[in-house]
């Protein structure tokens, strides 16, 4: 399949192309980059190889960054959580009010 027509199929995965259908929740980057678990995963092992490999104080900076990093991807997706929440929650209130008048 091609890009464009995962485009128009709805988001897809910027490392592997897979769809959101294909592997449910994507995290959003910047410019429209997403980024789904199991590339999330693949990341961190290969942050983990290379970590093994240098050793020392290269090791705590990678260890570091790859928290930061897991810290970062926790925080997007409880911040994309509650907007689905709350975009629920008006659009409860929309129909409610459609219904009342």
């Amino acid at each position: 399949m091609t890009n464009e027509n995962r485009k128009n199929k709805g988001t897809f995965c910027s490392f592997c192309n897979k769809t959101s259908e294909d592997v449910g929740t994507l995290v959003k980057g910047v410019s429209d980059v997403f980024i789904c678990r199991e590339c999330v995963e693949l990341c961190q092992q290969i942050f983990i190889r290379e970590r093994q490999k240098k050793g020392g104080e290269q090791k705590q900076e990678n260890e570091d960054a790859t928290c930061q990093a897991s810290k970062t991807i926790e925080t997007s997706l409880h911040e994309a959580r509650r907007n689905i929440l709350d975009a629920l929650l008006m659009l409860g209130k929309c129909e409610q009010e459609r219904k009342n008048t």
